[in-house]
């Protein structure tokens, strides 16, 4: 049986009482997220800032349970690694949230990755790229975020948000005349939540990967119309002026 306490005016709160408020967000939280696997729900978004990875706020569900970061976390690179990564790691018997940067050669791989990265010794990382196409491919000393892993209501995964409205943006400037294409990159704008939304529309299984998705919108925006072209000016009419 739920019970939940009835505050009123001049009533003597216990301890029970308190508890029982304590508890009615969290509840709350894990029927909201009920039907999504492990991952990450909201946030954790990266980027890059004097030479240091920036990672936003989030929340996540691992293992059933909702975790929230409330806080952004500033991570130092180690540039003598060729190939690392950040993921997010909860340790047993620990509800607290930890992000590590690990060389994915010699330590073990996060329990929710969040972004990886190529280095070039001497060089300066760079942020997420502008297009697609680059996301889908980026270049070395860029950070990539073809394998975050978004929880999707349906049970599948999304890429990153990010991902969807760079698709949109660049899709909404091509001459196409397909419907389906207009359809899905508004469907994008507004926040898409279905990964069978997603697998329908790039013609793929149900069980596709983020990474393969952010590939196959990269090759629909490549196969797809050119970019439109700009409205002419209007032309002003002018009197004609005849002359005897």
């Amino acid at each position: 049986m739920n019970v939940y306490s009835d505050f009123k005016s001049g009533s003597i709160i216990n301890s029970a009482m308190l508890c029982s408020l304590r508890d009615r967000p969290a509840d709350i939280f894990k029927l909201l997220f009920r039907g999504y696997p492990d991952g990450i729900i909201s946030g954790f978004d990266v980027s890059v800032s004097e030479g240091m990875l920036s990672v936003s706020e989030g929340i996540l569900k691992y293992e059933d349970e909702i975790l929230v970061m409330n806080e952004r976390k500033l991570l130092t690179l180690n540039i003598d690694v060729n190939y690392c990564g950040i993921g997010i790691r909860r340790y047993e018997n620990d509800n607290c949230i930890y992000i590590e940067v690990f060389p994915e050669i010699t330590a073990e791989k996060p329990n929710i990755e969040i972004c990886r990265c190529t280095y070039s010794e001497g060089a300066n990382l760079r942020n997420v790229p502008d297009t697609l196409e680059k996301i889908s491919s980026p270049p070395r000393n860029t950070l990539d975020i073809r394998y975050k892993k978004m929880s999707a209501p349906d049970g599948g995964y999304l890429p990153d948000p990010l991902i969807f409205r760079r698709f949109a943006a660049e899709m909404l400037k091509k001459e196409t005349k397909s419907v389906l294409d207009t359809t899905f990159a508004y469907l994008c704008l507004n926040g898409i939540s279905s990964c069978n939304a997603a697998a329908d529309y790039i013609g793929a299984e149900e069980n596709v990967t983020p990474d393969e998705i952010t590939k196959a919108l990269a090759d629909k925006l490549r196969h797809s119309a050119t970019e439109k072209a700009p409205a002419p000016a209007a032309r002003r009419n002018e009197d004609k002026i005849e002359v005897n």
